[in-house]
């Protein structure tokens, strides 16, 4: 079952205000519009389907990990 990105609402590239308007693929879905979702499963809450969350070094950066709630699946069991 296909579900729509939230990022992109489904259309598959998102607006760049910081480059002047420039419209670039969606990182969340990968320029799909949506994520492929198998049966009995839903889009991971935490992540929201990306498979990896953003964590603070301390550092003044982030740090992409594994998210743990899913795995770095980006899906979960249905409840």
């Amino acid at each position: 079952m296909l579900v729509k990105c939230k990022d992109c609402k489904g259309k598959r590239h998102i607006e760049v205000k910081q480059l002047g308007g420039l419209m670039v693929s969606c990182a969340t879905c990968g320029g799909k519009g949506g994520f492929d979702v198998p049966e009995n499963k839903e889009l991971c809450p935490e992540c929201n389907g990306r498979k990896k969350v953003n964590v603070p070094t301390g550092l003044g950066i982030d740090m992409a990990v594994n998210c743990e709630r899913c795995f770095g699946t980006g899906f979960i069991d249905k409840e």
